[in-house]
């Protein structure tokens, strides 16, 4: 037996070699039997990792032990603006902003998680197409 370094795990105490912890988890400490996975916030894309990525400001997962950036959505109450990069800033008065709202499924009507993940403009406010962002009351 030999010990395992950090990022590593020996399922079974007579094994002769350690693995890698797996992608979405990690180990920070020596001469262990598993890893972890990574909490809410967090992912690691790559293996035998000794701590998880945070997400950028604003974001979290949905899931313990995400795997990739991609996996970080803005929290309820933001939305996302970024065209290629997460971009997550506070929803304006009058309009609803669930997990994982960005400025294309504000203008598509559909999120990847389900309607329920679709940010809506409140009764008795009003947007434009133009400007989807800018929330006016009647």
């Amino acid at each position: 037996c030999k010990e395992c370094p950090r990022g590593s795990f020996q399922a079974s105490g007579a094994s002769v070699a350690c693995d890698p912890c797996p992608r979405g988890t990690y180990q920070n400490e020596t001469s262990s039997s598993s890893c972890t996975r990574c909490p809410l916030g967090h992912y690691q894309d790559e293996e035998g990792s000794t701590e998880c990525n945070v997400c950028p400001a604003g974001a979290s997962t949905p899931l313990l032990g995400s795997l990739s950036l991609s996996d970080c959505f803005c929290r309820a109450g933001s939305i996302d603006i970024g065209d290629d990069t997460l971009n997550c800033i506070p929803c304006g008065e009058g309009m609803h902003c669930p997990f994982s709202s960005s400025l294309a499924t504000l203008q598509s009507g559909k999120a990847m998680l389900g309607p329920e993940f679709v940010p809506t403009v409140a009764e008795g406010y009003f947007t434009t197409v133009q400007k989807p962002l800018d929330v006016f009351r009647c």
